[in-house]
């Protein structure tokens, strides 16, 4: 992962970005919507912003999601997905520093002999993980 800190990042201000592209307004309130809902998360697959937030018209949310970063509102960051689409651990500033291999912890049940589960790791080799784009936004 990288360690450099990242710049701080704007806070997320629709009124703003509609003053300045009012060509997106039906996007921006579909993105306001979207964001009032989920903003305490801090980070979402690009994705899952799309398909939450898109009403029918993805492609509409191209340029917006853009100005958003470009504004420095947002910033992309990299993780990967198992096959069944969860977010593995680790987040990266650039996909080239994602590793060849990733520890992924697999929880065990409690057996006769033991009370608890226990956590045993198993790596996944990163050419068979799926790369997620995640927008990550200030809290």
């Amino acid at each position: 992962m990288t360690e450099s800190k990242p710049k701080k990042l704007r806070k997320l201000d629709f009124d703003r970005l509609g003053k300045k592209h009012p060509e997106f307004a039906t996007a921006w309130a579909s993105l306001r919507e979207w964001f009032s809902r989920n903003e305490h998360l801090g980070y979402a697959p690009i994705p899952t912003i799309v398909a939450g937030a898109a009403n029918g018209d993805e492609g509409g949310l191209i340029v917006p999601l853009s100005l958003i970063l470009d504004q420095r509102m947002a910033r992309v960051t990299y993780r990967m997905a198992d096959r069944d689409g969860q977010l593995l651990e680790g987040e990266y500033e650039d996909v080239g520093d994602i590793p060849k291999t990733i520890s992924v912890p697999v929880l065990s049940a409690a057996t006769a002999t033991t009370t608890q589960p226990s956590v045993a790791f198993q790596t996944v080799p990163r050419n068979e993980g799926i790369l997620v784009g995640v927008m990550r936004w200030d809290v």
